[in-house]
């Protein structure tokens, strides 16, 4: 223990009114505090002098600039490459659908003409049925009137007799032909 209490440092008084100050700031005695300022420059290699602490800014920049170095690193080897990565995807995605946009709108049309022609289609078959049927019924009204006319021309010959002139039965014939013709 003597060994110990045998080593002393000198100061000046004015060291010493700051030392005790300091002591007593921190609620020890001053042998306390020394042995805990010579334990903490020990342990952190810091240096006293360096009132700055150079040191440290010199040790935190250096850490810095790692961090630094690793994050370019990493965006050189990892993010750049997912952002292009990306950006292509982002490109394949959007002329995959602007190519189905494009199929869409085609196809939308084909669609409309399609209708539109069938549409014209139908319209022109429905022109066509209304025209058979008119010749149907113009068909079977023309075969009605015929078949009066040829009624009446059976009935007036049959009222024909041995008697009856010539100039009678051609004037029943241009009479009859006369009809049919206005048929």
């Amino acid at each position: 223990m003597q060994e110990q209490n045998n080593r002393s440092v000198k100061f000046s008084a004015a060291i010493d009114q700051r030392f005790e100050k300091v002591a007593m700031k921190l609620g020890r005695n001053k042998r306390t505090v020394f042995i805990q300022m010579v334990d903490y420059f020990y342990h952190t290699k810091k240096d006293p002098a360096d009132l700055n602490d150079e040191a440290l800014k010199t040790a935190i920049l250096k850490g810095n600039q790692h961090l630094t170095g690793f994050i370019r690193t990493q965006e050189q080897s990892l993010l750049i490459p997912i952002r292009q990565d990306t950006e292509r995807m982002v490109n394949s995605q959007r002329k995959i659908l602007e190519w189905l946009n494009k199929e869409e709108l085609n196809h939308h049309r084909n669609t409309a003409t399609g209708q539109q022609q069938q549409t014209q289609k139908l319209a022109e078959i429905d022109q066509v049925a209304k025209q058979i049927s008119k010749h149907l019924q113009g068909k079977e009204q023309l075969k009605s009137q015929f078949n009066f006319i040829l009624e009446a021309y059976i009935k007036a010959r049959d009222q024909f007799s041995l008697m009856t002139s010539a100039r009678e039965k051609e004037d029943l014939i241009s009479k009859v032909k006369q009809q049919i013709k206005d048929l």
